[in-house]
């Protein structure tokens, strides 16, 4: 019987883990596109560019869902993100200053 399915293909992250991380710098670098750096000892040993973690706007239901961000750069125990302000979540997370915590998911993605 021929195989339809490869065993080396590895469908789900499973060395994600959710992490309050500590903000070292949230800078806005021309309009409306910010660069952030995490301090996160987990998600920053595990990621790569290419990756992302989901982040959460506040720490209230209102937004209700995390939002996705890639992974620019990852040197342990810090992590960088680059991101566009372009709704309510994202100018929420834009908004948070350095010493803040964020809860993040991660990583995720290939």
């Amino acid at each position: 019987m021929e195989r339809l399915y490869r065993t080396s293909i590895k469908w789900h992250n499973y060395d994600m883990k959710e992490e309050k991380c500590l903000i070292i710098e949230n800078r806005n670098i021309v309009k409306n596109y910010f660069v952030m750096t995490l301090e996160s000892q987990y998600i920053s040993s595990r990621s790569a560019p290419g990756n992302f973690i989901m982040l959460a706007a506040s720490n209230s239901y209102e937004p209700l869902l995390k939002r996705p961000f890639g992974i620019l750069d990852a040197h342990p125990p810090h992590l960088r993100l680059y991101y566009e302000t372009i709704g309510k979540g994202t100018e929420l997370i834009a908004d948070l200053k350095p010493g803040d915590r964020v809860n993040a998911v991660g990583p995720l993605g290939n």
